[in-house]
Parts: structure tokens; sequence; C-alpha cells
């Protein structure tokens, strides 16, 4: 079974800025860098199967030659449980406003899928869907991350990033393992 994601992909400034935040991290609580297989990103549509990859990939061409990069400003640092590698972990991330232009994209994108492919479902899809860009998953226990966010939980908010590119995410088979997706393609949006 396949899957694929879509993501913006942080500016170089962002990259590093957060590249920063990853390494506190794991310093201060052994998190590792299990996320940082992908580019840090913002997702727009979380994993959802696909039958064929070349279609897939043409729907992204041309999503991709109507988007614009995108400004966000992040709310805080949050923290949740994970067992998305079949052990108890974390998710360390950056939770972004959900402005009026992140929202419509989303929406945008997955009716544009559904009428191109049918239904696509993914985690989280619709208005509940939380913007985030993840700076640490799994690699370490869920306490290990509890005390991480304890310790970096404030002086986050209203910090601002840019993603200038869209990415097309492949997952290959299920469940979702270590060394099983990587950033198949990417666009660079003005």
């Amino acid at each position: 079974m396949m899957k694929a994601a879509f993501v913006f992909l942080a500016d170089e400034a962002t990259h590093n800025w957060a590249a920063r935040q990853t390494l506190r991290f794991h310093q201060a609580a052994g998190l590792g860098f299990e996320a940082n297989r992908l580019p840090y990103h913002l997702s727009l549509k979380q994993p959802f199967s696909i039958d064929d990859l070349t279609a897939a990939e043409a729907f992204f061409d041309r999503f991709a030659a109507s988007v614009r990069a995108v400004k966000v400003s992040f709310q805080k640092l949050a923290c949740w449980p994970s067992e998305i590698f079949g052990y108890p972990s974390g998710v360390l991330a950056f939770q972004a406003e959900k402005s009026p232009q992140l929202a419509a994209l989303h929406t945008r994108l997955n009716k544009e899928l559904e009428a191109s492919f049918g239904p696509c479902p993914a985690a989280f899809d619709g208005d509940a869907y939380t913007f985030h860009m993840t700076l640490s998953i799994g690699g370490g226990g869920w306490e290990a991350y509890q005390r991480a966010y304890e310790r970096f939980k404030g002086g986050f908010e209203g910090a601002e990033a840019v993603f200038d590119r869209l990415a097309l995410l492949y997952y290959h088979g299920e469940p979702i393992l270590p060394g099983s997706y990587f950033c198949y393609k990417q666009a660079k949006i003005l």
C-alpha cells in the first residue's frame, strides 16, 4: 500500500532555526532525530492511500503551480503522545496559527483530490486540522518528551516562519515504519 502527503517545506532560515531547536530538545531529553528523515515542513494533508504514484505526481504538479509561499505564526510548542513506530513515545511540534489562507488551502486540496481520485481520507482532515511543524517524533520514550516539553514550552509564541516550497511525501507500506518514507518531490512556489 502506498501513501502520499502534501506539505509545505520550510525556507532556509526556518530550517536552520528549527534544526537548532531540535538539537536543544535532543540534548535536554535524548529524543533522537527520527523526524529529520523528512525536511522541516508544515503538513497540508496527512498521509493518504494512493494507487498510482504517477497520477499523484501529475496532480501534485498541477496543484503546486497554483500555490504561493505562506508565512505562518507559531502559537506554541505542542507535545502529544505517539505510538506511530510501535512503542510509547511522543511528538514535539510547533503549532501554527490556523490562518484563513491555510484553512482554505487544506479544504481546496481535499476537494480537488476527491474530484480527481475519489475519497482520499487522512487523519485529522477537516475543520479540526491542526497545522504544525514537527521537530521530533519517536526516538525517545513518552517521559522524555514530557521532560523536553516542560523545559522548553514557553517563548515560541509569535515566532514566524516561511514555507516556500510544496512537497509530495511518499510512504511505502502500512504501518509507517522508520525508513519507509521520504520526500519524493519538491516544487518551488512564489
